[in-house]
């Protein structure tokens, strides 16, 4: 038995697939574009796989990845609610929490255990069986007519808040009406803005605020905005633009904490007023009530 993490997961299975005759048998729940030189199975393979439509429109599994594998003689199916993450060959299983993806492969911090114990071997093999006899099988015209279901994702997750070592800036602002200017050069920078936004994450909002200077913010800060005698949840920086007279600064708030609290009753809850300053950083010990507050 070996514990693998990280990168060591797809390294080692691979490896192993590209080094073998075996016949392999996985039950892998979401398959990314490249899957099919992660998990290179051949003709004969057994591939089980959640290939519903809700999935494929979410961007989890991609249909053309299936396509490959059909071309190749893979034999592929659909298992609505599929979560494992089991790869057999003839002596060895491995299984952990690794999607075949290059998010699982080049990012994520990914556990398994590879397992060369001949009982553990057979029924692994024999889950894979099952869950094939339980599903749909997936046909080359089946997957063709998924493609044009399919959504890209992002390969992060849902945008989240900040881990509670992290400085945030606080600003007081006040709702603005956009110039005719302003307003063109909102809808001509939104599609960049909504891209820079997909690589924090999925489940943002987006938003912006404008200045008339940089106020020192960078692209990767965070902001907690005071709006009247409201507080909003923090937001990302993940795009800054320009017109001649204004900055545009594009947000990513995460959806999962959206909300707003009166100023005078998050105070209450952190123990301690606020400056009264446009613009200030909130000591660490604060920070950390801030985020688990909005977490909550």
């Amino acid at each position: 038995m070996k514990f693998l993490v990280a990168r060591e997961p797809w390294i080692n299975i691979t490896e192993a697939m590209n080094s073998s005759n075996s016949k392999f048998h996985c039950a892998v729940s979401y398959i990314g574009i490249k899957a099919p030189s992660i998990l290179p199975l051949q003709a004969g393979d057994i591939l089980v796989c959640d290939a519903t439509e809700g999935t494929v429109a979410s961007g989890a599994t991609n249909p053309k990845a299936l396509i490959t594998y059909i071309n190749r003689g893979v034999e592929v199916y659909s298992r609505r609610n599929l979560h494992a993450k089991v790869i057999v060959s003839s002596r060895t299983a491995w299984i952990g929490s690794a999607n075949a993806s290059t998010g699982s492969r080049d990012r994520l911090i990914e556990a398994n255990i590879r397992l060369t114990e001949n009982l553990v071997v057979r029924q692994a093999r024999q889950f894979v069986l099952d869950q094939a006899k339980l599903s749909r099988p997936v046909d080359l015209k089946m997957a063709r007519d998924l493609v044009p279901l399919f959504r890209e994702s992002s390969p992060l997750g849902p945008h989240s808040l900040p881990d509670t070592k992290r400085r945030i800036k606080v600003l007081r602002v006040d709702y603005t009406q956009y110039s005719p200017t302003e307003e063109r050069h909102f809808d001509a920078h939104r599609k960049a803005a909504t891209s820079a936004k997909s690589r924090v994450g999925t489940k943002s909002k987006l938003t912006t605020f404008l200045a008339d200077s940089e106020l020192n913010i960078k692209i990767g800060d965070w902001i907690l905005f005071i709006i009247g005698d409201k507080v909003e949840s923090p937001s990302e920086v993940v795009d800054i633009s320009k017109t001649s007279k204004t900055v545009f600064f594009w947000m990513a708030q995460p959806e999962s904490s959206v909300r707003s609290i009166r100023q005078d009753a998050l105070e209450g809850t952190l123990g301690r007023k606020f400056p009264k300053t446009d613009e200030f950083f909130l000591p660490l010990t604060t920070t950390e009530k801030v985020i688990e507050y909005f977490r909550k």
